[in-house]
Formats: C-alpha cells, sequence, structure tokens
C-alpha cells in the first residue's frame, strides 16, 4: 500500500500574476493548505489550470510519502 497525503488550497493569481511563474523567473508556488500546513510545489504544475482569468479556484494536491506531487486537480471554481 502507497502512502497518499491529500491537501486543499484556493488560489486566485491573476494573468499577470500568474506570467512570473510561466516565464520561470518564479519557480514554485506556496500556499497554506486548508488543513493548515503550508504547500510549495512547482510552478508549472498549475499551467494546465490557466484560462483568460488567471488560476482560480479550490484545488487537491495529492503527495506521496516522499512529499512529491503526485496529482493536483481543480475541484471547484471559486464564486
Amino acid at each position: 500500500m502507497t502512502f497518499m497525503t491529500e491537501f486543499h488550497f484556493s488560489l486566485s493569481l491573476t494573468p499577470s500574476q500568474y506570467q512570473a511563474y510561466y516565464q520561470g523567473s518564479i519557480q514554485s508556488v506556496r500556499v497554506k493548505s486548508l488543513e493548515g500546513p503550508v504547500i510549495q510545489f512547482p510552478a508549472n504544475l498549475l499551467r494546465q489550470f490557466v484560462s483568460d482569468n488567471g488560476i482560480i479556484g479550490l484545488f487537491k494536491i495529492t503527495l506521496d510519502a516522499n512529499n512529491k506531487c503526485q496529482e493536483i486537480i481543480k475541484l471547484k471554481e471559486s464564486q
């Protein structure tokens, strides 16, 4: 059995805010999860969620036993 940990977080980045991540000048994202811990992960994992409005929503990240991201999914758009 593989040990996995899930965290949930909200994110709201405008297109101009994400541009620094996209261009590579900022390489990681740090967010405080709804469960409490601060999570840091590579910014390029968010590229799939970029829209004309930037990146907005509630997300779930799944980490393996080595704290490596296994999956990020968008649960819902923020209102």
